[in-house]
Parts: structure tokens; C-alpha cells; sequence
């Protein structure tokens, strides 16, 4: 990812952390912001520059498999992802 932001100056990025359901609610909003930070974090260390880049936390309000029957339902869940808040239509693939 960071080569890719590194090549294409133009693109900014939101990380978006999320966490399954195990844990309060506030727990799991503090861990998923941290998880989204973590990964900024070292995309600067990286040499992409820190206003290219934002961070949230959406804890467990976003889960792809709902419910978690199993571990590997929860581990789904743990998850970063990266929405493009601008550049989007000079990205080559």
C-alpha cells in the first residue's frame, strides 16, 4: 500500500478499523481506532505524507459475518480497510 501511495501523490486515504463482537462496545471502538491509527502510522513511517491520510475506528458496527458462530467468524471481522477520499479517478490500477 505504501508503494502504491508513494507512486500515485494524488490519492488520499481514510483507514477504517473494525473488530468483531467480542468485548463491550466502547472497548472494541477504542481497539479499532487504534488498529486504524497503527496502520497511518506506518504508512507515514513509510514516507507517505500524514495529511494524505485519516483514521477511524468503526468497532464492531460494521461486520461482514453476522453472528460469529465461530473464531474464524471473528477473525473476519478484525479487519483494516482503505477508502479512497480523493484521487479516485487518476488511480491506475
Amino acid at each position: 500500500m505504501a508503494r502504491k501511495l508513494l507512486a500515485n501523490a494524488q490519492i488520499h486515504l481514510r483507514i477504517e478499523g473494525h473488530t468483531s463482537s467480542n468485548g463491550s462496545n466502547g472497548y472494541n471502538r477504542r481497539l479499532s481506532g487504534s488498529r486504524a491509527a497503527a496502520v497511518r502510522t506506518y504508512l507515514i513511517n513509510k514516507g507517505v505524507a500524514h495529511n494524505r491520510l485519516t483514521s477511524k475506528g468503526f468497532g464492531e458496527d460494521r461486520l461482514l459475518v453476522k453472528p460469529e458462530k465461530t473464531e474464524q467468524d471473528r477473525e473476519v471481522n478484525r479487519r483494516v480497510e482503505f477508502t479512497i477520499t480523493r484521487g479516485q479517478q487518476e488511480c491506475p490500477e
